[in-house]
Order: C-alpha cells, then structure tokens, then sequence
C-alpha cells in the first residue's frame, strides 16, 4: 500500500503590524553614572510611541556612543519634548514610529525653533541632532523606514557665548570624533595582539620544486613577509619592539622587513601599518588631551607633562597630580570624575595602559612621562618622544590632519582650526 503524500498550498504571508516593544525605563546607571536613568513609567498616553524611541535610545547607547550620564538625560530631554508636541498637536495616542513621515519631522522642527526660540541656536541644534540621532538608531531597528530622508539641522546663530573657544554644538562634534578616535584605537591595539598571537617567523626557506629543486614562483600575497601576523611576529620577536628606519647597515639584518614594508616584496604593508598596531601613534593621543582638557580644565602644557604616576587614589577619591608652567608650587593636586566610560579617571587609566609598551623605547629622562607617541615619518630619530603644543597644533590644522580626517568645521561650515589653547573651555 502506498501512502499518500499530502502537500499544502503555501499559506500568504500576513502583514503585521508587531514591532520591536521597547521598555519604558532606561538603565544605564552602572555603565555612565548615579543619574543615568530615564523613565517613562507615569506616562498616559503615547506609550507605544515612548518605547519606540527608547528602544532607539538603547540601540544608539549599545556601543557606548553616549559617554556620561548628562549625555543620556538629554536625548531623555529631547523625548519628553517630542511626547509633549504630540499632545499639544493632537497626535493619535497610537502614533508609533513607523508613522513618522518627512511632514512630521519638519513640523517638530518648526516646533523646536519656536518653543525654544528664547534660547541660543545651539539648544535647538542640540535637540534636533539628539532627535535625528534616535531616527537613524530606529531606522537601524526597523522601527522607522529607512526610506525618510532626515532633514537638516538648524543652521548655526551668531549667538554663542564667545568666550568659549567653540559653540555647543561645535563641541559635539568634537567630542564625538575624540570618542571614536579612541574606540577605533583600541579596537586597532586589541586586533594588533590579536594577529600576533598567529603570526610565525617569515624566515622560513622559500618552497622549492621537488623535481628540479628551484625556488618556487609566490604571489605576492602569499609570500610569508608579506602577512601581516608575520610582520608583527618579526617586530616583536626579532626586533624587541623596535623601530628600525635603515636596515642592513650598522650590522642591523633586517633587510627582509625593510623590503616587505617598503613595497620591494609588492605587499600591501607599510611600517605605519605594523606598528600602528602595536603602539598608539602621536595623533592617537589627541583625543585624549581635547577631552582631558574639557573635563579637567587644564591647558595643554600642564596636560601634556603628567607624569606615569599622576593618579591617586585617596580616601576613595581620585586625585590628579600635575604642574603648571608657570606655577609657584611644585604640584597642584584636583580632585577628578570617575563616571561614565570617558571620566577623566577612565581616559588616564586606558592611557597609561596603551603607552606601558612604549616607555622602555623611549630616552630615560621621559620614561615617566604618561603622553609618549610613535612616530613612524621621523626618519628613525626617536620614533618614541614626548608631545609638546605647537606639534599637536600642526597635527590637528595640517592639509590632511585631524580635523581633516574628522570632518570638523566651525558654526559656519567652515574648516575648524584649532588654536594652542582652544581645547579648554574657560
């Protein structure tokens, strides 16, 4: 007897209208601060469109783009804000973020701009930046069609307070990139140990024909010198960590590293791709000192001659020590934050920690300097040496430098410029 095989017609696919359901409360207290909390618990009406944009919160604060706990209170701002038009605009209590459309959005402007219209531009900025960023974290859910094309932003006021080296929504702009930069750094360091650990030695004799015993023909990229796990073994394991500029005079033997970093090999790595993996590199350390001197209050000098044992902890306090150039005393001591992922306590620990590799390279009298760079463009003359202002000026303003890389202009769209002592706000 032979059985009957049933099929079944494909059933149609029925649309939904489930998305993601967000909480109404949003923790963060343990990874930016005592106040990093908001809650939408006591909310009557909108509560759908309040979960939706608090799942976006959550989704832009996931990789620690937010780096304290005011940061989050004010993309909570901006939520109550947008909560409060939809009740004063008659928005249906249903209204999700999936309804949102270009009219909406323009419309919430025009709100911003005349609510707030008592206060600076930069407020409104500040606002529909943090509202535009919750948009794109909804777009990357599926809460909002990735179809809205956000609009711009307010453009900048000739209303800033100009005793500040740069406007509210300037400094946005650079901390964002300060806390890429420094994202990007570690990642690039735990990659660099990463591939060191399955690197091998590239001095390994050539593979030879067995019938006629010559060398055989390599592509270039699977010559051994030419992987970058093998570079890095080479340098650490062979070179003691150090930067070599000639090879094969003075007796140096490591003419096979020259060649495969210079292109002799037609490999794709260059010396700045190799040790840039192992140590941070000069303009690495820019960030560090734009948010130290935001946070901390201190000029450039002061920043950039702290010392490896700088930080203290007293009492369950942290202290940091440091000496001004034109100080009477020997050292002054300021009692510093130690919450969110960026405190200054935070950013001086991950220092310390990036440049530990780099003090036995360095001269003896700046070993105990915390801010040592790698520079690889030096010609060989002390690849590892202390920053001083004018160089981190001329590293930020070059054709090409930081500012350059980082896409930042001031409140005219125009280039910023940074001048020696326009990291600290006064």
């Amino acid at each position: 007897m032979t059985a009957r095989k049933i099929v079944f017609s494909p059933l149609p696919v029925a649309a939904t209208n489930v998305f993601v359901l967000g909480s109404l409360v949003l923790d963060k207290r343990d990874i930016l601060g005592p106040k990093a909390i908001i809650d939408f618990s006591d909310l009557k009406d909108h509560q759908g469109l309040a979960r939706d944009l608090v799942a976006s919160l959550d989704e832009h604060a996931a990789p620690e783009q937010i780096e304290s706990d005011l940061s989050l209170l004010s993309y909570g701002q901006v939520i109550r804000v947008l909560l409060r038009y939809c009740s004063l605009e008659g928005v249906p209590s249903d209204f999700r973020m999936r309804d949102i459309d270009l009219e909406f959005v323009l419309d919430f402007r025009v709100y911003l701009q005349v609510a707030f219209s008592e206060l600076k531009s930069d407020v409104r900025r500040r606002l529909f930046g943090n509202f535009e960023r919750l948009l794109r974290a909804g777009q990357s859910l599926g809460l909002l069609s990735v179809e809205l094309v956000i609009p711009k932003n307010f453009k900048h006021a000739f209303d800033s307070d100009v005793t500040q080296p740069y406007t509210a929504g300037e400094a946005l702009d650079i901390e964002s990139a300060c806390r890429e930069h420094i994202r990007a750094l570690i990642a690039r360091l735990d990659k660099g140990q990463e591939l060191l650990r399955q690197g091998v030695d590239p001095r390994g004799r050539p593979s030879s024909d067995p019938n006629t015993g010559r060398f055989m023909k390599m592509e270039p990229e699977d010559k051994a010198w030419n992987q970058l796990p093998n570079l890095l073994w080479y340098v650490v394991n062979v070179m003691d960590g150090q930067f070599i500029k000639y090879s094969g005079r003075g007796g140096t033997g490591h003419s096979s590293f020259n060649n495969a970093t210079n292109g002799a090999y037609k490999g794709p790595y260059r010396k700045t791709d190799v040790f840039c993996h192992l140590y941070p590199l000069a303009e690495d350390l820019i960030p560090f000192i734009i948010l130290l001197a935001k946070s901390v209050g201190l000029n450039e000098s002061s920043i950039l001659g702290l010392r490896r044992d700088c930080l203290q902890e007293i009492d369950g306090q942290y202290v940091l020590w440091f000496r001004k150039a034109r100080g009477s005393a020997g050292l002054y001591r300021k009692i510093i934050p130690t919450e969110g992922q960026f405190s200054p306590v935070a950013l001086l620990e991950v220092l310390h920690k990036i440049t530990a590799p780099l003090v036995r390279h360095a001269r003896p009298e700046f070993q105990e300097l915390l801010f040592l760079g790698f520079t690889v463009k030096g010609q060989g003359r002390e690849p590892v040496k202390p920053l001083d202002p004018a160089y981190i000026k001329a590293q930020m303003n070059r054709a090409g430098g930081w500012c350059t890389k980082n896409h930042l202009t001031d409140e005219h769209g125009r280039q910023r410029w940074f001048r020696e002592s326009g990291h600290r706000v006064k």
